[in-house]
């Protein structure tokens, strides 16, 4: 543990970082059957992606 709050130049950030790989992946529906669905609430877009992934997505 840093004696102090890391900066971007602390050594423990760059020891974590090594240490502790960390990764992050998203996923969204965009469109569907040619319709854009952006402004949908992300709940519906979410329900629809699950949809296609389970039945689809074989």
């Amino acid at each position: 543990m840093c004696p102090r709050p890391c900066t971007r130049q602390c050594l423990c950030l760059t020891k974590a970082v090594e240490s502790v790989p960390a990764s992050f992946a998203a996923f969204d529906l965009l469109a569907v059957a040619g319709h854009d669905i952006r402004d949908a609430p992300l709940a519906e877009r979410r329900e629809l992606l699950e949809h296609r992934v389970l039945n689809e997505g074989r």
